[in-house]
């Protein structure tokens, strides 16, 4: 019964928005699966009624909201922006100090791949010396992780930029070695998930931007591409099979947070969040330097408990409704989750800016993955990011502005 409400509801809100790209319509969608397949499954532990009703309840407040602001937005203000056109020496310019720079980042792991007998055991590795030994094999500097930062942002206005663009074939192949490199620097360091951020980026603005037909290819492409990398990263992890073992394991951290849920609520569960300890460092920092602000506690960031989803099974994932109530409660998770709906639906519907529309490219991976986590407020320092760069490329345009005598008109700029 509880199954059928969520499918009944998902529909529901498709009928009222029209939109498979609606933020209302993509959250309450991936959990209605979610729940579909805990229900089909046997071997997981089915959630209690009682869980699957807050989550129900909480995403109603999500998507429903949502739809609220999406119809006043409407009425407020209008959406349509005449976007200028980029610098595009400047685009090409930054690229290739990237492209050397993301050269350079990945250039000091080369020794160390190499002295491991596979990328199975050097991820294993790898992995183990930044959660257990609490010492990482390379550590990175400020600079280097600005550059794989500022990296991924381009890398969404180039793979647009690739979409678009019928000639230029130099630059193609150029924008193509440009995203390979980005997607090896977030995957080397042992963790997949900006990896798996920036793939359903760049999904989504390619369904986007070549239309909704194309979702079954792409989906297929990406399980295969998945399928290779888990492979290359966890090895004999799989077991024999590995291809039913690779479904499994799919299967198990999609969806398993809906079981674990339950185990959260009943177990009191901590679960931390990196953006709420780099926020309390830099109010500890202000309230430094003013008497009057008290400083705040908070316990260093480690792994959660584990929970059993099956006989078998168990794992510590769990989803962003988690920490929402971790940190929040529950009135403040509610308040947490209407704000974050109206955020997330307004850049939505000022999608035409060019700034909002590379600001939801970097939020549709959060909501895809809100059963992993809370990453939509985890991102933002990408989302100020994307505002620097858009502002440098559309608006100051320092190269197309101050290299006019020594450029050719026809080389200034790209729509």
């Amino acid at each position: 019964m509880i199954a059928l409400l969520f499918i009944l509801t998902a529909i529901f809100v498709y009928i009222i928005v029209r939109d498979i790209f609606h933020p209302s319509f993509i959250m309450f969608t991936i959990w209605t699966i979610g729940v579909i397949f805990i229900s089909l499954i046997p071997s997981f532990f089915m959630p209690s009624d009682d869980s699957l009703l807050v989550i129900y309840f909480y995403l109603s407040i999500f998507s429903f909201s949502s739809i609220l602001f999406g119809s006043m937005s409407k009425k407020l203000y209008s959406p349509k922006f005449r976007n200028p056109k980029v610098d595009v020496l400047l685009l090409k310019f930054l690229s290739l100090i990237l492209f050397a720079g993301l050269i350079y980042y990945l250039s000091r792991y080369v020794s160390i791949i190499m002295s491991y007998s596979s990328l199975a055991e050097y991820f294993y590795h790898i992995r183990y010396a930044a959660i257990h030994a609490g010492e990482p094999l390379i550590t990175t500097g400020y600079y280097l992780t600005q550059i794989k930062t500022f990296s991924m942002v381009f890398s969404l206005i180039l793979f647009n930029y690739l979409i678009d663009i019928k000639k230029s074939r130099n630059f193609k192949i150029f924008i193509c070695f440009f995203i390979s490199l980005v997607l090896m620097a977030n995957v080397v360091e042992g963790s997949r998930n900006e990896f798996v951020f920036l793939s359903i980026s760049y999904m989504f603005i390619y369904i986007y931007k070549r239309g909704s037909r194309n979702i079954f290819k792409i989906l297929t492409f990406s399980f295969l591409v998945f399928f290779v990398l888990t492979v290359q990263t966890r090895g004999g992890g799989l077991g024999d099979n590995i291809f039913l073992s690779y479904l499994n394991h799919m299967i198990l951290y999609s969806f398993g947070s809906l079981v674990s849920f339950e185990g959260f609520l009943n177990n009191d569960i901590q679960v931390s969040s990196s953006i709420v300890v780099k926020f309390v460092n830099l109010y500890n920092k202000l309230a430094n330097h003013f008497p009057f602000l008290s400083l705040l506690d908070h316990p260093p960031v480690k792994s959660a408990a584990f929970t059993m989803v099956s006989d078998e099974l168990r794992m510590n994932v769990y989803s962003f409704l988690s920490v929402r109530i971790h940190y929040l409660g529950y009135i403040g998770a509610a308040v947490s989750i209407i704000l974050h709906s109206l955020l997330i639906t307004i850049t939505y519907d000022l999608r035409s800016n060019k700034f909002f529309y590379y600001c939801y490219c970097f939020m549709i991976p959060t909501v895809l993955l809100s059963l992993f986590h809370d990453y939509f407020f985890s991102f933002i320092p990408y989302y100020y990011r994307t505002f620097i760069v858009i502002l440098f490329l559309y608006y100051i345009k320092p190269f197309s502005r101050y290299g006019k005598i020594l450029l050719p008109v026809k080389n200034r700029h790209f729509t």
